[in-house]
């Protein structure tokens, strides 16, 4: 994930914060604190890729006890099980 991205996603959450209104009336609004939300970012970001790599480790031990591997069989239901935890 990048800065931007970060930041798009913060306020898309909604932490923003009006740091100044300018004399004309308009305002400058950021994303704070940057670092933080950065740090945040990468934390979650790690904690689903386990997330996701014990599903699909979990589904490849499933598909190897029945005999029934095939690429086209794991890869659906890994697919499957990563669409899923967005439902959780």
């Amino acid at each position: 994930m990048t800065k931007d991205e970060i930041i798009r996603m913060a306020r898309q959450a909604g932490f923003e914060r009006v740091v100044a209104i300018h004399p004309d009336g308009s305002k400058t609004v950021t994303v704070a604190p940057v670092p933080e939300l950065e740090a945040f970012a990468a934390l979650v970001a790690v904690s689903e890729r386990e997330a996701c790599e014990m599903a699909v480790e979990d589904i490849a031990r499933k598909y190897q006890k029945a005999h029934e591997v095939s690429a086209e069989n794991v890869a659906d239901a890994c697919a499957y099980a990563i669409r899923a935890r967005g439902n959780t």
